[in-house]
Formats: structure tokens, C-alpha cells, sequence
């Protein structure tokens, strides 16, 4: 089953609009317009870039990518602290971010325990998140790790899953949207490689979008079309991997399914509502995502 856009459910909750899935169709747009990666009409381009989370404007994942992704996350099983199988062994999943992502998965980590007859067991989630952390300090420091190594404790062999969730701050200095994803997807691509020598067993990465910074002022470092622009960058990243493991798949439409300056505080970082909202979408993306549906859950 390929990683589809198509017939997505729509859930309403009180905060904000989430999906059951990942990437969904949402119609809306911030003041000032930009049209959902994945609800651009035939022809339309946003500056010159075309729509859809895939090559070719398409919202459903090449074989190749499918076939890739299916077989990493077969591989995702139980293992030691020397990465050996094991029965009581752990499937550790990092988050890599800044504080918006310490924010949200400490919330989403805590709902984990009311799912424990659920999730497969051994899975423990380890929160990576870290307060002025962003993209290029992950891709070019090293005590953002060191600090991320010692979360992870002695399971650095366990760690086989990424929730890739962190953002190109200042993007509207750099140019327009190509020029920022090729910024930010390098940026992206040396978290990756850099995840890879210190987790070596890492096989999945899911990469989210940065969410929706319309309420953002003018002056912060994420702000509008910045957070809706850096998708470009996930696209790229997406696509022109060498489908080695670490696979890199798509996190949760994050940015459509946020729109809603009640989700957070300053208008950048998360309310208790949108920490609420942020971890629902996630719980219902992996829900849905054939990957999770292997490493994840129980019954796997």
C-alpha cells in the first residue's frame, strides 16, 4: 500500500481541524495564500513550485519509496543494548527538535502510557527536544547530541525510529522557496546522516512539517509563508534519497491541520491546546501509516 493522500477522513476537534492520516487535502489557506501542499489544482504553482508531497505534483509515494519503507520498518524489531533481538528488548523512537518539539512529544509520550495494551512492547519514546535547537544547530553542533545521548542512555544500539521535527529559522532572509529547500533540505539531510553514525540500527525516519506560524510576529524566527515553504525542503529530502536506510517518509500534515492561533502561546510555540491537537494528529497519522502498522503496533 503506497503512502496515498487520497480519501483521507477529516476529524473537527475543538482547536483545530485534524486528519486520520498522513498527508491529508484541506482547502484552506493563511491570510496572504498559499494553497495546502496537497490540494493544488492542475497547473497551479506557488512561486513558481509545483504542489503535491511527491514528484510530478503527485500525493502518493513512488513503488520504489513504498517497497523501501515497507522493508525498513520490517526490520524494526526488539533489541538489546548490545542491538542484539531480543524478546524484552526496546524499539527506542527519538524526537529531533527545538523547544516546540519538547513542547508537543512530552505530551504525546504521557499518552503513550494509556496505550500500552496497544503499542507493541519494548517501544519507549525518548524526547530530543531542545529549547533554541533548531535545524542548522542539529546539522552543525555537537552538544546538541551530546545532550540527546545522554536521553537516550545506554540504548544508543535501540534506537531504530526519528521523528524529524526541526525548522529553518529565518527562511525568508534566504531567498524564495527553492533557495530554502535546497537550504533546508541540507540541513536535513546532515541531521540525518548524523543520526545514522551515532544510532547505527536507525531505519525509519518520519519527517514532520514545521506547524502553521500565521500568528507569529513579523520579527520571530519562524513566520509566514516560512513554516508553509519549508515543506519544499521535506520534498526534497523525500525524494532524492538514496532509499538506504534510514528511509525517510513523511511525518503528519502538520502545517494545513494547524491553523488556529489558539494553539498556541505566542503564536510559535504551543498552547496546551495545541499540544493536545499536535499529539492527536499524531497518534491518528500513525493510526493509519502502513509503516507504524509494522513497528508500532501490537500485532505487528
Amino acid at each position: 500500500m503506497g503512502h496515498t493522500l487520497e480519501g483521507r477522513a477529516l476529524m473537527t476537534t475543538t482547536a483545530a481541524v485534524v486528519t486520520t492520516g498522513a498527508p491529508a487535502l484541506l482547502a484552506a489557506s493563511w491570510e496572504g495564500g498559499a494553497t495546502p501542499l496537497g490540494s493544488f489544482a492542475p497547473g497551479q504553482t506557488y512561486k513558481g513550485m509545483i504542489g503535491g508531497f511527491y514528484a510530478d505534483g503527485s500525493d502518493e509515494s513512488p513503488p520504489e519509496l513504498t517497497a523501501a519503507a515497507s522493508q525498513a520498518a520490517s526490520r524494526i524489531v526488539p533489541l538489546n543494548a548490545r542491538g542484539t533481538p531480543a524478546a524484552s528488548g526496546r524499539i527506542g523512537v527519538v524526537a529531533i527538535g527545538q523547544s516546540t518539539t519538547e513542547q508537543w512529544f512530552s505530551t504525546f509520550a504521557n499518552s503513550a502510557r494509556a496505550r500500552r495494551g496497544e503499542i507493541r512492547p519494548g517501544v519507549t519514546f525518548i524526547n530530543g527536544g531542545q529549547p533554541g535547537k533548531v535545524s542548522v544547530s542539529w546539522a552543525t553542533e555537537g552538544d546538541t547530541w551530546a545532550e540527546l545521548s545522554k536521553r537516550v542512555g545506554r540504548g544508543r544500539l535501540q534506537v531504530q525510529v526519528a521523528f524529524l521535527d526541526t525548522a529553518l529559522i529565518y527562511g525568508q532572509k534566504i531567498g524564495g522557496p527553492a533557495e530554502e529547500a535546497r537550504v533546508y533540505s541540507g540541513q536535513l539531510s546532515a541531521i540525518i546522516a548524523r543520526a545514522k553514525r551515532l544510532y547505527p540500527n536507525l531505519r525509519l525516519v518520519y519527517a514532520f512539517p514545521f506547524h502553521w506560524a500565521g500568528a507569529s510576529a513579523p520579527q520571530k524566527a519562524v513566520t509566514e509563508p516560512g513554516g508553509y515553504e519549508m515543506q519544499f525542503g521535506i520534498r526534497r529530502v523525500v525524494l532524492e534519497q538514496s532509499l538506504a536506510e534510514p528511509v525517510v517518509v513523511w511525518g503528519p500534515d502538520v502545517w494545513s491541520q494547524t491553523k488556529d492561533p489558539a494553539l498556541y502561546s505566542d503564536g510559535v510555540h504551543w498552547s496546551s491546546a495545541g499540544r493536545a491537537v499536535m499529539t492527536d494528529l499524531t497518534w491518528r497519522f500513525l493510526a493509519d501509516d502502513p509503516e507504524a502498522a509494522r513497528w508500532l503496533w501490537r500485532g505487528a
